[in-house]
């Protein structure tokens, strides 16, 4: 049986990307080796935790080292630390402009609604985003994130924004009109992947709809469908290989409880199972908006790299003990060597 004691095992864990905050402004202040970093902390870090959250800081070029007296001495690099935006997603900046046409053109859908029922942010960001694309707006970025596409800014604050007037209610009517049979977000999230043929946004939220609802034998057949159908439409592509593994991963040991375990058993793991594929969702989510971001030519991918491999090495971490968490529950069956659960492998934090 799962304690709480077992399923909070994460959620004790250090956050990682407040990790990250801290051992940056540990370094501000003063030059320090992977042991003393460590000691920073209360209660003191794992060596190994400590070395993994440096090492990625290296990668995105903030923190460099120096050797002093057979010692590796790390810093914080002052010219490449990243300004982060606080009310967008991955906290990737946008400029005067772009924030000022998106409250523009929110405040004027607030406007423009006209049905009996409150305008919900979710139904907002779907209705400006079809606006955006039929009136070829330029200067709004919106990308693919954890619920489908959205608004790359997320505040809502329209304090002394000036009305744009009538220019764009001819697509704004038309996309209030599209949306207005959904009633639910799950109604207008179906609606939005259907029309973009995301298929994997579409497994995802099918996925979800089983994994929150007490198993059956069909609903478990159903999940294993479109499990594959999530591994199959994800595309593999040169910088995303790393995902795959994460997909892979926990796929197999899906598959694999699934043929071992009686239907109650896996009910009992059903949250976990849930709580696990959700860490592994904002994964493949982080990249989407990364690559969409870029597909949509917002931003190029070098420009965001830093927000993005920050923000993923964060979940990943938090994913891998959650894959190590269900692992835990596993069945007792010999593992081949090449298998993909052999890839995460349990690590004191």
């Amino acid at each position: 049986m799962i304690t709480n004691q077992k399923m909070s095992v994460v959620k004790k864990r250090f956050k990682r990307a407040e990790l990250y905050n801290e051992i940056v402004e540990t370094l501000k202040k003063e030059e320090k080796t992977i042991l003393q970093i460590a000691k920073s902390f209360s209660p003191q870090l794992n060596w190994e935790t400590s070395k993994n959250a440096v090492t990625m800081l290296q990668e995105v070029g903030i923190v460099s080292t120096k050797e002093q007296n057979g010692k590796t001495y790390y810093y914080v690099d002052e010219s490449n630390i990243i300004d982060l935006d606080k009310d967008t997603l991955l906290g990737i900046h946008v400029t005067k402009e772009e924030r000022l046409a998106t409250l523009q053109l929110s405040q004027r859908i607030d406007l423009r609604w006209d049905l009996p029922r409150k305008l919900l942010k979710t139904f907002r960001n779907k209705i400006m985003i079809k606006v955006i694309k039929e009136a070829k707006i330029k200067n709004i970025p919106y990308g693919w994130y954890l619920f489908g596409e959205c608004l790359l800014l997320q505040s809502d604050d329209l304090t002394g924004i000036k009305n744009i007037g009538s220019k764009y209610d001819k697509e704004i009517d038309s996309a209030i009109k599209y949306y207005s049979g959904c009633f639910t977000t799950n109604e207008l999230m179906e609606k939005t992947y259907v029309d973009e043929h995301n298929e994997t946004y579409l497994s995802r939220l099918k996925m979800i709809d089983f994994l929150l609802n007490k198993f059956t034998g069909d609903s478990i057949n159903r999940l294993r469908l479109e499990l594959r159908n999530l591994i199959f439409s994800f595309r593999k592509k040169e910088d995303n290989e790393d995902i795959i593994e994460f997909i892979n991963g926990f796929a197999f040991c899906v598959f694999r409880m699934i043929k071992k375990m009686s239907l109650g058993e896996l009910e009992e793991i059903r949250p976990l199972i849930l709580e696990t594929f959700t860490s592994m969702w904002e994964i493949i989510a982080t990249y989407s908006l990364y690559e969409s971001l870029a597909i949509n030519g917002f931003y190029k991918k070098t420009d965001i790299k830093k927000y993005y491999s920050l923000r993923l090495e964060s979940l990943k971490q938090v994913a891998e003990e959650y894959i190590n968490n269900l692992k835990d529950h596993y069945p007792t069956l010999e593992i081949p060597d090449n298998d993909p659960i052999l890839r995460f492998k349990s690590r004191q934090a």
